[in-house]
């Protein structure tokens, strides 16, 4: 079985057991190795961690969905737990956050959370973000897109979800 697949089940058992995950944050390869060696059963991606150790920036738009997919591969390709990745906002409209969850699967990606965010999306961290209200972000189809026309090569699709800001 490919490495993806055993990665998006794993990660789809993990979210169904009715517990905690622990799951760590990391920024980099040499973080994300680190934290499978200290027996977390999974990492995440983050854009906040990955524009400072990447670009001494904060997260407010300098890393696009390229950088990010890119650094996801990354870290995919060298550990064996699940690989969950921001991908903010979906980086645009329906048909880009389609476009999205597909490069986050191809590059590995065991699931992707999408944030509520309207664009330009600030970092959750800081003040003056605006959040688009969940019956307005369901109704619009942005989680339900992706999911039902995103299909790769992965015989078993990223889980997705959607992460509230406010």
């Amino acid at each position: 079985m490919p490495t993806k697949t055993k990665s998006t089940r794993r990660l789809r058992e993990l979210v169904h057991e009715p517990r905690i995950i622990r799951m760590l944050g990391a920024h980099d390869m040499l973080g994300a190795v680190l934290i499978e060696q200290a027996g977390f059963e999974s990492v995440f991606i983050g854009g906040f961690g990955t524009s400072a150790s990447m670009l001494g920036l904060p997260d407010i738009n300098f890393m696009g969905l390229k950088e990010m997919v890119k650094a996801t591969r990354r870290m995919a390709q060298r550990v064996s737990v699940p690989v969950l990745a921001d991908a903010d906002t979906g980086h645009g409209d329906l048909h880009i956050v389609q476009r999205c969850v597909a490069e986050f699967e191809l590059a590995g990606a065991a699931g992707v959370i999408l944030e509520d965010q309207v664009q330009p999306k600030r970092c959750g961290h800081f003040a003056g973000k605006q959040v688009i209200l969940p019956r307005r972000c369901c109704s619009s189809g942005k989680l339900r897109l992706p999911r039902a026309q995103t299909r790769t090569s992965c015989s078993s699709p990223a889980p997705m979800r959607a992460r509230p800001t406010a």
